[in-house]
């Protein structure tokens, strides 16, 4: 699975990222839309086949879940060292602002908050081969 982005029908009325935060119940987000060159883009983890996150990480403690092939950090053995954050190409990994730890979409295990949230249907969860 994977979200898709149609930026032609993002009104940016910020529903997605809010239902994000609300789903995980902290302050960040797992997403983030804005404009680049003057183009909407998404910023979302994209389970990269090498995940320069988890390489970077020293302590070893970023890992891919199976199901749903996510990117998960164990926070209780996080250092917050950030590295994960800065080696992310895609600018998909997102530091918490109050405990310092990153965090990296999970697709809401299957049933993401903001595709759901999304009233112009603006993002679409869909299966890698479609």
């Amino acid at each position: 699975m994977k979200i898709k982005f149609l930026a032609d029908k993002c009104t940016e009325c910020g529903l997605c990222t809010e239902a994000c935060i609300q789903a995980h119940d902290d302050r960040t987000a797992r997403l983030e839309i804005k404009r680049v060159n003057d183009k909407l883009k998404l910023f979302i983890c994209q389970r990269c086949v090498k995940p320069a996150c988890a390489y970077a990480c020293t302590y070893e403690v970023i890992y891919r879940e199976k199901e749903f092939q996510t990117m998960r950090i164990r926070t209780d053995e996080c250092q917050a060292c950030h590295a994960c954050y800065h080696a992310c190409p895609f600018d998909a990994v997102f530091i918490n602002p109050d405990t310092d730890i990153p965090v990296i979409c999970d697709l809401c295990d299957g049933d993401p908050a903001c595709v759901k949230a999304c009233p112009t249907k603006a993002l679409i969860l869909e299966k890698e081969n479609e």
